[in-house]
């Protein structure tokens, strides 16, 4: 399951014409979206990512990156205003995405000369539509693991219910070590007061097999901060997608994620795709 919190698609249905006619409509929409951004950058800063954000408002991100639609004719200024705020708001809203992954404006720039562009990869993330090449991108942590029991009811300061843990066997991006252990929280698990939770689009795993997964320790620290909780002391990771080693170690999609472009077939695939990325992102050029 991708734990992100999609935006693009409020964005996206802001500018349908209702909003874009209704002046009142418009403005409520961009007070509580100005709003949350607000509170997602006060997140940013609690963490120390602030210059990250800041360096996006410096350069601003190419309004290309996100194949607005075209319009054939303006019906009156003040929808051409209503229409350019809100292809701002959905800006902004990529900037601060790439803030909370770790990434500032340099990256940006660095990974255009490359041919890549983070801002659209971001977009495609966040609204869902990803391939699993830009799911790699984005993420800080990508690991081939062993599960342990699952779910493992914990007690948690994040907000979460359970989690599912994770030895690592194999890591092909990020700081995790092998033997490391490493957490997904779940909102599944057993409430205060004793009722239960079940999130049916929640990973689940088979003791004992192993997995090999896409995560970001970056993107579950901004959405806890942004809940108002603390995150948890072990080491934790939203996850962005899943696949199950199988006996001939192929790999089998079993995360809820949707796939564009074809799932990965094995582990040599993720690890030669990261250490491309990983070489046009660090090159001089």
């Amino acid at each position: 399951m991708i734990l992100i919190a999609c935006s693009f698609a409020a964005v996206a249905s802001a500018s349908g014409q209702s909003l874009l006619s209704s002046p009142q409509a418009s403005e409520r929409y961009a007070a509580e979206r100005s709003n949350q951004q607000l509170m997602r950058i006060k997140a940013l800063e609690a963490r120390g990512k602030a210059d990250n954000y800041e360096s996006f408002r410096a350069t601003k991100l190419d309004a290309s990156s996100f194949n607005f639609p075209a319009t054939k004719r303006v019906q009156s200024q003040a929808i051409a205003e209503r229409r350019a705020q809100f292809q701002n708001i959905t800006i902004n809203e990529t900037a601060i995405n790439l803030a909370a992954l770790g990434f500032d404006a340099s990256d940006v720039a660095i990974a255009r000369r490359a041919g890549i562009d983070l801002a659209e990869v971001a977009h495609h993330v966040f609204s869902a539509s990803s391939t699993p090449q830009e799911q790699v991108l984005l993420a800080d942590t990508v690991v081939v693991a062993r599960a342990f029991p699952d779910p493992i009811q914990s007690t948690r300061q994040d907000g979460y219910l359970s989690e599912l843990r994770f030895e690592v066997m194999k890591s092909i991006k990020g700081t995790s070590l092998q033997g490391d252990e490493i957490s997904i929280p779940l909102r599944s698990g057993t409430n205060p007061d004793g009722t239960i939770l079940t999130v049916t689009s929640e990973l689940s795993v088979v003791p004992n097999d192993i997995y090999l997964l896409i995560l970001s320790k970056n993107w579950y620290q901004q959405l806890v901060i942004e809940s108002g909780k603390n995150p948890a002391t072990q080491e934790s990771a939203s996850l962005f997608s899943a696949y199950q080693l199988d006996d001939d170690n192929a790999l089998l999609h079993r995360s809820s994620d949707p796939i564009f472009g074809g799932a990965f077939r094995s582990v040599a695939e993720v690890v030669r795709v990261s250490d491309a990325q990983s070489d046009a992102l660090h090159s001089k050029d």
